[in-house]
């Protein structure tokens, strides 16, 4: 025996299903599209503002890639959630449609192979009649139960991310910035980083000093002007720091006579040096310099200090002998035998008269 009320009822609420489930797709899914677009230009304002590159780029596309597929995992887990089945879903039409009370909800408890052979305590006629009177009611209103969830929600939120989307759009595209960064976001793996040629560090040549005239021996009582070259730098000032009593450091300033491109030439004037000094000179410079220690030795000139005559005359004169200290000019008899006595400042190794 046929069952048109049965198929009937069946149809509809499989249209009914179906409708709600479309619905509810579009409206999860718009929610996606909106969250996503926001989600692509904070990301993308985050890289246009911070400049970041492939790394940071790919972190940020696999963070959207993440949220992705957990907004999906979200849809396909309340979708499941909401998979109705017949009875639950003539229960929600019931209370949306009151009017129908236990028809709907009741015809279903009873398959087509019930008004066949019947059921315990129900008889195929009762049966019957259930199915015609739900019938009767459905045809009645079927365009209300395929209306039961509305539509509105839906296209408003369809509308929603279209909006959304359009309006990110347009954002990114007015600037050339975020395009640029939204653009490498999408896609970050096709970014060609810059090869960076890191310059080896400058290695400076070492500083040398140079100083005239050195160690020397010198008359005591002359003057000396010393010298000191630098190669490879022009330090503000150099020191000249003298030691005349082996004990005391005393600083003086050279003057800087001329420089160029990469060396400097000091110099100090000493009118009259009467004591042994030695002197070295230093300066600031990436450090500090010093040159080594050298020794100016002072010598004096041999010299007579005392001349001591001794005569003996001879006998013709009657004269007695006699010596004259530090004495030197002589006015003595023809004849006179003289012997000079000289004293000189210093051990001398020979000498003539």
């Amino acid at each position: 025996m046929s069952s048109p009320t049965f198929d009937s009822l069946r149809q509809t609420l499989k249209n009914l299903r179906r409708r709600r489930n479309t619905l509810f797709i579009i409206k999860q899914a718009s929610t996606v599209i909106i969250a996503l677009a926001l989600l692509l230009l904070a990301a993308s304002i985050l890289g246009a503002s911070l400049a970041l590159d492939k790394t940071g780029n790919t972190f940020l596309f696999a963070a959207l890639i993440a949220a992705l597929g957990l907004l999906t995992w979200r849809i396909v887990h309340v979708f499941s959630r909401r998979h109705d089945n017949d009875s639950h879903l003539a229960h929600y039409v019931e209370e949306q449609f009151p009017d129908l009370e236990q028809r709907l909800l009741t015809s279903l408890e009873f398959s087509e192979a019930d008004l066949v052979n019947g059921r315990s305590g129900v008889s195929t006629q009762f049966i019957q009649q259930l199915w015609l009177d739900a019938q009767q009611h459905v045809q009645q209103q079927r365009e209300q139960v395929e209306t039961v969830t509305p539509a509105k929600g839906s296209w408003i939120s369809l509308s929603a991310a279209t909006a959304v989307v359009a309006v990110v759009a347009l954002v990114l595209v007015a600037s050339d910035g975020l395009f640029n960064a939204s653009a490498r976001l999408l896609w970050p793996f096709s970014i060609n980083e810059p090869v960076v040629l890191v310059a080896a560090p400058e290695i400076l040549p070492d500083i040398e000093i140079s100083v005239q005239p050195g160690d020397v021996e010198l008359q005591r009582g002359d003057s000396v002007t010393i010298i000191a070259k630098v190669v490879n730098a022009i330090p503000g000032s150099v020191v000249l720091r003298l030691q005349e009593d082996n004990v005391n450091w005393r600083d003086v300033s050279m003057s800087r006579d001329g420089n160029g491109s990469d060396s400097a030439t000091y110099s100090y004037f000493i009118p009259s040096l009467q004591l042994d000094t030695t002197y070295y000179v230093s300066f600031e410079e990436r450090g500090e310099h010093s040159s080594q220690q050298y020794q100016i030795s002072l010598f004096d000139l041999p010299q007579v200090e005392q001349i001591d005559i001794a005569f003996d005359y001879p006998d013709y004169t009657a004269l007695e002998d006699s010596v004259e200290t530090d004495s030197g000019d002589m006015l003595v008899p023809e004849g006179t035998q003289v012997q000079l006595s000289l004293s000189f400042n210093k051990a001398i190794a020979s000498g003539e008269l």
